[in-house]
């Protein structure tokens, strides 16, 4: 079975708490990369969570990363490695649950608190009868202090998050959306307080007082606040459905009949009885009976799949028709569902280049923003308004001023894009191959297992060696196969058993990629391997073993110094090779066939599909040459592959996919693991990226095109002229409808 393991890299994680804008993010980098040792830092806002890279000899202190964090002024718990993904992801979707309901608490309180103190003050302005009524009633004096009381209880009730988290990073200098929020909250009811302080002292000055403007702005933010925490949890369904997916218990038969257990007291090799309309609890082997998978939730194909007694079953999936007995092949934290899980989160918790240029503007955004609510306070001023108006209006400013959408624009789209990748069965390891994809002009294929089906049949085999007879050379390609992942193995360890030629023990094997494979059976040296390695060692190769006009690709079984037979290996073009790679055509993406077999193969698969680009006999080495000369010519490139002499390219490759049946090496090597064995989800990846992209350059416009709007309409520039001006209520409402939108924006690829 094949592994889906991640690519091993020396990272440490940690969780994030207390961020909320895009300053926050660059804060955290920046304290993050300062620490010795450390290469890369990738933090995510919509994830919360810190990765950092590091040397395998420089390993950072985990106390030292969490102090680092806290020193920028917000909260760091190391990811323990002890614990199951599954379980962790678990624990972090409560915690996402449980700060849900604390900001719907939050956000409850808020309105009921800020109700009354809108009525109050602003009631009279819509029915000027309710206004004298509350003069008679309560008076001015006894109204502003209702108000007050009120305001004061949003502040230091449900607004008082914004107090705690701001105020310190204000005084810190590194100011950012909470210093915001509490600064133009803060400064509007702690002007109104001194108001109606100098009413109480002197009944004749101005009684204007904004305790509305305080409570509605925070009540807004937090209708913001809600709303984006809801939406946050929406994103990560695609985890959620997954770990669904894992039943808890299942059938095991032991020798006192079938008993019911918790997974987790299930190990390798027990063996699971799974009925009709059970879902398979782990990955396993089927030993007895056959059974029709559905496998659409790991692999996005919606056809059951019939497994029979060799094939493997994976936890998660469903069984529609037939009962089977399966022995156990991998604890619930091994298997594939578990792996696709672990790819699916590293992949959202990634970062893109260009978020690297956004955290950059928004480290020096709020400060500016300051700065203009500040330049804009002195100039109204200057021009003749009164302090009040001119303090008011820097307040609006800093109101209405947004680093949290463009904090979003980037992540949020990242993981709604990585989690509609995963339920079309195309597994990211990292989100920014979104963005490199989208720039591809040009994709490779590999030939064998990739653009064909990969299973490999034998059929005519022309025998050469005279000392040996014939049986005896496929018994000892077959036993130096054993040891092979590569397609031909199967084929010829089958045709093997279909003979009864029992396999013979193989010692020091060798796979030499692009070659063969080679192993001591019987006390004699063989290799098995293309025809060319076998010219290449200088062994004779009678042209009239594979030149047919039928003779497909060819293997050599030699001994010594001598060929013992040369093997034809039949396969099948996928029946999905000719769409895709016309709908790739149709993108104006180049497309070429990258193979080791010989001329006469490639150019007759080529020609079948359609390809141009094809080369032909191809080792490891010379598909990385070529594909730096694809790259020279046409741009970024792609490359598709499945097998072990496909890893060094993959890993060389812009963007790189790996059919889902392939070796663990190629899996290993690739940014993109296809799940389902059908090329048409590169299509669909494509489409995906440039979907991506595009909702991610939306959300970055009306990120900066809302700022650039409202900051100027909130400075007041041009109240003179066409007497537009904004109040800190409206500022309040526009700044939390910003992020929002960003959000629900993002959530539309689900559907992409």
């Amino acid at each position: 079975m094949p592994h889906w393991g991640i690519a091993l890299n020396q990272e440490l994680k940690l969780d994030l708490r207390g961020m909320t804008c895009a300053a926050c993010v660059a804060r955290v980098d920046k304290s993050l990369r300062k620490l010795p040792g450390v290469s890369d830092v990738s933090v995510n806002l919509v994830a919360e969570q810190a990765i950092l890279t590091y040397e395998s000899t420089s390993q950072p202190e985990i106390e030292q990363a969490v102090a680092a964090v806290e020193k920028a002024g917000y909260k760091a718990f190391p990811v323990r490695t002890d614990q199951n993904l599954s379980d962790a992801l678990a624990l972090r979707a409560h915690s996402k649950e449980d700060e849900l309901q604390e900001q719907r608490r939050n956000l409850l309180w808020a309105i009921g608190l800020s109700l009354p103190v809108v009525a109050l003050e602003m009631g009279g302005h819509l029915w000027p009868a309710w206004h004298h009524l509350i003069e008679r009633m309560l008076g001015s004096s006894l109204n502003n202090a209702i108000q007050a009381v009120l305001t004061t209880a949003v502040m230091f009730g449900p607004g008082r998050q914004f107090f705690t988290a701001g105020v310190p990073s204000l005084l810190r200098g590194a100011p950012n959306m909470n210093s915001l929020v509490a600064l133009g909250a803060g400064l509007a009811w702690a002007l109104s307080l001194v108001l109606i302080s100098f009413k109480a002292l002197n009944p004749m000055a101005n009684g204007a007082v904004f305790f509305e403007a305080a409570t509605v702005m925070v009540t807004l933010i937090l209708v913001g606040r809600y709303l984006e925490a809801r939406a946050r949890i929406q994103t990560g369904d695609a985890i959620s459905q997954l770990l669904a997916l894992q039943p808890t218990q299942a059938t095991v038969q032991t020798a006192q009949g079938p008993q019911l257990r918790d997974i987790a007291s299930i190990h390798p090799d027990d063996v699971l009885i799974v009925r009709p309309g059970d879902a398979v609890a782990l990955d396993s082997l089927i030993i007895e009976g056959q059974c029709e998978v559905d496998e659409s939730m790991l692999t996005g194909e919606s056809q059951p799949v019939l497994k029979r007694p060799g094939d493997t079953i994976f936890g998660g999936t469903q069984s529609k028709l037939g009962a089977v007995q399966a022995k156990v092949l991998a604890s619930a934290s091994e298997g594939r569902l578990s792996q696709i899980v672990g790819m699916v989160h590293q992949a959202q918790a990634s970062r893109l280049p260009i978020q690297d240029v956004i955290d950059q503007i928004a480290m020096w955004f709020v400060p500016v923003v300051l700065g203009i609510a500040l330049l804009t306070g002195l100039v109204w001023w200057w021009l003749g308004a009164s302090w009040l108006v001119a303090l008011i209006t820097a307040i609006t400013v800093v109101i209405v001023a947004c680093p949290c959408a463009m904090g979003l624009a980037t992540p949020i789209s990242i993981v709604v894009a990585v989690g509609r990748a995963a339920r079309l069965g195309i597994l990211l390891r990292q989100g920014r191959v979104l963005q490199v994809l989208s720039g591809v002009k040009v994709i490779a294929f590999d030939k064998t297992g990739t653009l064909t089906q990969g299973r490999l049949q034998l059929g005519t085999w022309v025998h050469l060696s005279s000392a040996h007879d014939e049986a005896q050379s496929l018994q000892w390609a077959a036993s130096v196969e054993q040891q092979s992942e590569h397609p031909a193995a199967r084929a010829l360890m089958e045709a093997a058993k279909a003979k009864g030629l029992p396999l013979q023990r193989a010692t020091d094997f060798q796979a030499l990629p692009g070659r063969g494979v080679c192993a001591t059976v019987d006390g004699k040296l063989v290799r098995v391997g293309a025809l060319s390695w076998m010219k290449e060692l200088g062994l004779a190769v009678p042209d009239s073993a594979s030149s047919s006009p039928t003779f497909q690709a060819g293997l050599a079984v030699a001994s010594g110094s001598e060929v013992l037979a040369v093997f034809e290996m039949r396969d099948q073009v996928r029946p999905s090779s000719q769409h895709a790679l016309r709908a790739l055509m149709e993108r104006k993406i180049a497309v070429a066939i990258v193979s080791g077999d010989q001329s006469s193969k490639v150019d007759a698969l080529a020609d079948e599909l359609g390809v141009e680009l094809r080369y032909s006999q191809c080792l490891p080495e010379r598909k990385v040459e070529l594909l730096a000369e694809l790259r020279q010519r046409y741009g970024p490139v792609a490359f598709v592959g499945d097998g072990i002499n496909d890893a060094p390219v993959l890993a060389k490759a812009d963007v790189s996919f790996a059919m889902g049946a392939g070796s663990p090496i190629a899996m290993t090597s690739a940014d993109i693991v296809l799940a389902r064995d059908d090329l048409g989800a590169i299509d669909q990846a494509f489409d995906l990226a440039h979907h991506t992209m595009r909702n991610i350059k939306q959300n970055l416009f009306w990120a900066f095109a809302y700022n650039a709007a409202l900051i100027p309409l909130a400075a007041g520039v041009f109240r003179p002229w066409l007497g537009w001006s904004f109040s800190p209520m409206a500022a309040a409402g526009a700044m939390a409808l910003s992020s929002v939108f960003v959000v629900v924006n993002a959530l539309g690829l689900r559907k992409a």
